[in-house]
């Protein structure tokens, strides 16, 4: 066979469904479908451009539909959607120990728990007498180098009559923010651990009924003594049991398996979490935004951050990180005196679904105007974040005069075929599937989102998306991690349709709609070394439509807006003073 000899379009299909067909039988199969995907769509040669003979819609040929479907019960023969009334993150308080000067800062969750103002003083903890010494060791052994990786601590408090299970963890010079000393993080949940949430251990990751009940007592806060003691076995037995446990869980410490089985435990389908009393809190979780009638019975998720009366600005959400933001950045907003709305996109979040999948687009402009007519929001700023400029083009052609302007940062221009070569293979395999074959997408988005549940988002994350770009050093970073954890729970709160009907208008051509936007101020900002699309399209891009070229920021790809921060926000804000009305 000559070297230069590449298979025909029907021979690519047949080894991309067999390759399927074995990834379904395989326990992680995102990854593989994800090779064979691209192996189809940019042919066995290995080049970069889209296969010239790819068929213009690969599901409308009835044999592929035909495995397509298969493929879909083989691998989803229970309904395999996490449930939307979940959200580890209401139920998760990080308490931060400054190991310099034993200051505690938390979340709006840590202030509830306990019943302070933060900061505060480590002494302040209103905790009982065994927890106090508990974690007066535990910062003692961190600001001598005793700690390694980990660990998951009970603790008690004095208020409380329950046990809250703590993952705790030390961050050492973790931060691009250079006033940031050494800390000690306690992440408190509030599950109360049954066999019934535990059932998902067995099936998928095979524990046996006597591990299942030694991983009932580990997980409650006993120890591997007081679990023999309860259980009435011997401690080398459970000692092996729970060796037995992290082998087949991956992991090496109790602590990951503990954060392995939050995720299942609030995202399962298969049963209701039941809660130990969360506190009551604000801030920027799946459940504590507000939710908006829309018309229709329908209703949509809307996050608020900054001053509340301050300069609106309407956030078009992009990737996976969702409308989420740092206490860094919420902050800033509120010290620039802007009011930052995020609004979850149909079927995203807590957002409904559309009344008809077809109709995504213009339920997303509808949506959008309702809500800023709820909050009496007359003139408004745009803020574009990666795929979220389509909607954004769109929605400003439905509100003439009403749009003050945009700033664009990492935004993405009208997708054309020999942008693919520069994209990593998972964006490219996304953008080629989302076009030509959008069951498969879904098929892959199911297979992502099971693969994520056992990995954790984070891990999920930084193998199948980060893998090849400054992203990684973002993902060190537990404040913007925490960020990539809540933004994978809220794009796969419901139907991967969402996704795929999201990709989809990101992936049109949405040319026509931006002119729309291209009468009014914008500023454009991008990473010169973005993975998901290459700055040079963007400046090609503003160039044909006569706008000003792009400034780019040098060590950031499509992290910009979050590891770049900073540097983002000092521009951005300046150009929003500009537009701003008031001013």
């Amino acid at each position: 066979m000559p070297k230069d000899f590449v298979p025909s379009a029907l021979e690519r299909m047949l080894e991309l469904l067999d390759k399927l067909y074995e990834a379904s039988e395989t326990t992680d199969p995102y990854a593989e479908m994800v090779v064979a995907s691209d192996l189809f769509f940019f042919s066995q040669s290995g080049q970069r451009d889209l296969a010239d003979d790819i068929p213009s819609s690969l599901d409308e040929l009835a044999s592929f539909r035909k495995h397509i479907t298969r493929l879909q019960r083989t691998l989803f023969a229970e309904a395999d959607n996490p449930q939307t009334a979940a959200d580890p993150g209401e139920r998760l308080a990080n308490i931060c120990i400054h190991l310099e000067t034993n200051q505690i800062t938390g979340n709006s969750a840590a202030e509830a728990l306990i019943e302070r103002s933060l900061p505060c003083h480590l002494d302040e903890l209103p905790l009982d007498a065994d927890s106090k010494v508990a974690v007066d060791r535990l910062v003692a052994n961190a600001r001598k180098g005793i700690f390694q990786g980990t660990s998951v601590l009970p603790l008690s408090f004095e208020h409380r009559e329950d046990m809250l299970i703590t993952r705790c963890m030390k961050r050492d010079n973790y931060s691009i923010h250079a006033d940031t000393d050494p800390q000690v993080q306690l992440t408190i949940s509030y599950v109360h651990w049954t066999p019934e949430v535990l059932q998902f251990a067995i099936k998928e990751f095979g524990l046996t009924e006597a591990e299942l009940e030694v991983l009932l007592k580990l997980l409650s806060g006993s120890s591997q003594t007081q679990t023999a003691e309860m259980l009435g076995k011997s401690r080398e037995t459970v000692k092996a049991q729970a060796k037995s446990i992290l082998r087949k869980f991956g992991a090496t410490q109790m602590a990951d398996v503990h954060a392995t089985a939050l995720a299942y435990a609030y995202l399962g389908p298969t049963v209701t979490v039941e809660q130990l009393s969360p506190p009551a809190m604000s801030g920027p979780t799946l459940s504590s935004a507000r939710m908006v009638s829309v018309g229709q019975g329908r209703e949509v998720q809307v996050f608020e951050y900054g001053d509340p009366d301050g300069q609106p600005i309407l956030f078009w959400h992009g990737l996976i990180v969702g409308p989420f933001f740092t206490p860094h950045m919420i902050a800033s907003f509120r010290a620039a005196g802007l009011r930052v709305i995020g609004i979850s996109r149909p079927g995203f979040g807590r957002s409904a679904p559309p009344t008809r999948w077809p109709d995504f687009n213009a339920t997303v402009t509808e949506d959008t105007q309702r809500v800023l007519d709820h909050l009496g929001i007359d003139k408004v700023a745009f803020w574009v974040h990666h795929a979220g400029i389509s909607f954004a083009c769109r929605a400003a052609g439905a509100m003439p005069g009403r749009v003050l302007g945009a700033a664009m940062n990492g935004a993405g221009v009208p997708i054309r075929k020999y942008m693919l070569r520069k994209m990593n293979r998972e964006t490219r395999v996304a953008a080629a599937t989302v076009v030509y074959a959008p069951q498969l997408l879904e098929i892959m988005l199911r297979a992502g989102f099971r693969t994520w549940r056992k990995t954790g988002p984070v891990a999920f994350y930084r193998e199948f998306f980060g893998k090849d770009g400054v992203e990684q050093q973002t993902l060190t970073d537990p404040e913007f991690a925490r960020l990539f954890e809540l933004g994978m729970l809220h794009t796969s709160a419901q139907d991967p349709k969402a996704m795929v009907w999201d990709g989809k208008s990101a992936m049109s051509d949405w040319s026509d709609a931006y002119n729309h936007l291209r009468d009014l101020p914008q500023h454009w900002m991008h990473g010169d070394v973005d993975q998901i699309l290459d700055h040079s399209f963007v400046e090609e891009f503003l160039e044909q439509e006569g706008q000003n070229p792009p400034l780019i920021v040098k060590g950031y790809g499509s992290d910009l807006l979050y590891r770049g921060f900073d540097q983002v926000f000092s521009e951005t804000r300046q150009f929003f003073e500009t537009v701003n009305p008031a001013g």
